[in-house]
């Protein structure tokens, strides 16, 4: 879909109908994750993770074969996903795995954008960008802390349209420069190539958490949420206290309610356990009562 909108002007009147065809074979009727569901059941990164369904169908716009109503659901999708994935508080119920979503969600959004339906300016979203600049450890060698669904800084997609959507914004500026570490190579994926090519812009300012205006400590309700820092710099002590009481739909998940994470002097001393190999309430920093 993509090279058709790319090449159109130099296809033949044949080349272009039969690539069309085959765009809106693959995209009339269709129906990814979660557009049958109620709104507030938009809490799995399924939602956005086929958002190359409306990039498809963009590219066929306007033309014979272009189902509007399948467009038209997928917007609906997106409002619910970042209705309900993010909070208002910008927290996200599946951490890591909700970024994922926005990886090919993010492209999509950056389509929906130019025809009005601009989500990069959603609250939460808007809100989200600080929760991930509260999340990422205050050393400029450490991570993005997930607990439930994981932490990482995964995909490079996301951290690329959040800039490209605020570019002028310093906190959206630190995270991207948090996760290229200054050098544009370290987190080169190539899911991503397209993204990085079409989207991707320079960091401007230097990795200084104490310029940035956020508070040292931060309370997720929803979420159930701490996040403390002792100082605003990189040698800062820095505690994650996780409850979890939203979790009612099981995501990628395990049992670490209560549990927390720590960092101090540039290393981790708890660290945050990956959710696919650390599923046992042993394997996290927990109260446990019997064993369990």
């Amino acid at each position: 879909a993509l090279a058709y909108d790319i090449l159109y002007n130099d296809m033949t009147t044949s080349q272009q109908a039969e690539v069309r065809l085959a765009i809106s074979n693959a995209t009339t009727g269709r129906r990814s994750w979660g557009m049958d569901y109620p709104p507030h059941r938009a809490y799995s990164n399924w939602y956005g993770y086929h958002g190359h369904l409306p990039v498809m169908l963009l590219a066929i716009e306007g033309e014979t074969g272009y189902d509007a109503q399948v467009y038209n659901l997928w917007v609906d999708l997106m409002q619910n996903y970042l209705d309900h994935s993010l909070y208002p508080s910008g927290a996200a119920f599946e951490d890591a795995y909700t970024f994922l979503g926005l990886r090919e969600g993010s492209t999509a959004m950056a389509a929906l954008a130019r025809r009005g339906n601009n989500f990069f300016n959603h609250p939460n979203y808007q809100a989200m960008t600080r929760y991930v600049c509260q999340s990422l450890e205050p050393d400029s060698g450490g991570d993005f802390v997930g607990h439930a669904s994981g932490g990482g800084m995964g995909y490079p997609t996301f951290w690329i349209l959040m800039k490209y959507a605020n570019p002028a914004d310093p906190v959206v500026d630190y995270n991207w420069h948090y996760f290229t570490r200054g050098d544009y190579v370290s987190q080169v994926r190539w899911q991503s190539y397209v993204e990085y090519c079409i989207f991707g812009m320079d960091w401007e300012n230097p990795l200084d958490w104490s310029s940035l205006g956020l508070e040292t400590s931060d309370f997720y309700p929803r979420r159930g949420l701490m996040i403390a820092r002792s100082d605003e710099t990189e040698d800062a002590a820095y505690l994650h206290f996780d409850a979890r009481p939203d979790a009612m739909f099981p995501g990628h998940d395990n049992a670490d309610r209560g549990g927390f994470t720590f960092s101090a002097l540039g290393r981790q001393w708890v660290p945050d356990r990956a959710w696919g190999t650390f599923k046992d309430s042993a394997d996290h920093s927990l109260v446990r009562i019997d064993g369990v």
